[in-house]
């Protein structure tokens, strides 16, 4: 996903700066950073691609925001779980972090207008939350449908024996 963001991104002429464990990182698409802390202490807007897992619960606290750009912009299309929600809205209230898009949130899909993003998000427009449809396009789906018919007729054969 962060590939495509990345593509997306250079396509509009923005210079791209990554951060990433692997070694299939696309050097064509972006600009290595050395770690996580100095991708995000130069980077205008920071958009989040991980898996959600063990290592990547809470991923996102307090020091990883207070070591972003002042006034940078944080984006999560990857799980709500990766960030530890006080502290980005801490980030948040503080003017720290001009603003933040999330197309996910911690209890999805049982979500209610109590939570606390969704609280502080309904007073402060320096929040934008969309019920996780970030990826909800007729491309996706079409890839999903291509993707999943391929797995299929992969089954099929090697069933054959």
């Amino acid at each position: 996903m962060g590939t495509l963001v990345a593509g997306y991104l250079k396509a509009f002429g923005a210079e791209v700066v990554g951060f990433d464990n692997r070694q299939d990182f696309p050097l064509e698409l972006a600009e290595r950073a050395n770690s996580l802390v100095d991708l995000l202490g130069e980077c205008d807007c920071v958009s989040v691609h991980l898996t959600y897992d063990e290592l990547t619960k809470g991923f996102f606290g307090k020091e990883e925001f207070a070591a972003m750009k002042p006034g940078a912009v944080f984006i999560n299309t990857s799980r709500g779980g990766i960030v530890e929600e006080p502290a980005l809205i801490q980030a948040l209230e503080s003017g720290h972090l001009a603003g933040a898009g999330l197309d996910v949130i911690s209890g999805e899909p049982l979500v209610d207008s109590s939570h606390c993003l969704v609280e502080f998000a309904r007073s402060h427009p320096n929040l934008m939350i969309t019920p996780h449809i970030g990826g909800n396009t007729v491309e996706s789906f079409e890839k999903t449908e291509v993707f999943l018919a391929k797995r299929l007729v992969q089954s099929l054969g090697s069933t054959k024996s």
